[in-house]
């Protein structure tokens, strides 16, 4: 049985695939140079926008979700950044497509949108 983090891993890997399909430049958990890993990273034009995962839509892990987002741009990792919860009970790939993920984008990004 995967643990957690392998199932999360899994997890990312469908949802950069659902992105592609939809027309995104998504690739999921890619090695930045400070050794940070982004989730999935999804390419719009020069932008470079992070999606930070986790597994279960509790309020903690809403909290370590955007915690992981913010320290994307906090540590220049991406241009923007989006945290995402998916709902626990995901066992195949067809789920995700059909799921309600929860999202939160931190004020910078939405700052940079505006600006840009």
């Amino acid at each position: 049985m995967p643990t957690n983090t392998e199932h999360e891993h899994t997890l990312n890997v469908w949802l950069a695939e659902l992105l592609r399909r939809r027309g995104l430049n998504a690739r999921q958990e890619r090695k930045q140079a400070n050794r940070r890993r982004i989730d999935v990273e999804i390419h719009v034009g020069n932008v470079k926008i992070a999606l930070e995962a986790e597994q279960g839509q509790s309020s903690t892990k809403q909290r370590e979700a955007i915690a992981d987002a913010d320290g994307r741009l906090q540590h220049g990792n991406a241009d923007c950044a989006i945290a995402v919860c998916y709902p626990d009970g995901l066992t195949a790939r067809h789920q995700l497509e059909d799921s309600r993920l929860a999202l939160w984008q931190p004020m910078l990004c939405a700052y940079l949108i505006e600006e840009g």
